[in-house]
């Protein structure tokens, strides 16, 4: 199953599986607790919601909001604390994936 968009506002429960930079923004892949494939895109303004701190593998709580359009962003993350999920419990061993890993110095780095 491919990685697809949030449609829908509210809170969930996911793993994150990967993250990728792209232009301006950074790319991050969860599974949600029931099963969703989904990917997001934080961008600078936003400092990037604090993914850059996060390891892969982590369980967090994610927060999308809807804007007077009905599009639908993701605006919070949180680290719930202790809990890292192991490759074999994570849909994120995807080798279909193409995406270029970070390397450790890009993380701090700002444009």
């Amino acid at each position: 199953m491919d990685y697809v968009l949030n449609l829908e506002p509210g809170d969930f429960l996911a793993v994150l599986d990967l993250k990728a930079e792209a232009r301006r923004c950074l790319r991050a892949f969860f599974t949600f607790d029931d099963g969703r494939r989904i990917m997001s895109t934080v961008h600078w303004w936003q400092r990037y919601l604090g993914l850059y701190e996060i390891p892969c593998k982590s369980r967090v709580k994610l927060h999308y909001d809807a804007n007077s359009r009905g599009e639908v962003y993701l605006t919070a993350v949180e680290r719930l604390h202790g809990t890292v999920v192991s490759s074999n419990e994570s849909a994120a061993a995807d080798p279909t994936f193409r995406g270029r890993p970070l390397k450790p110095q890009e993380k701090g780095e700002t444009t």
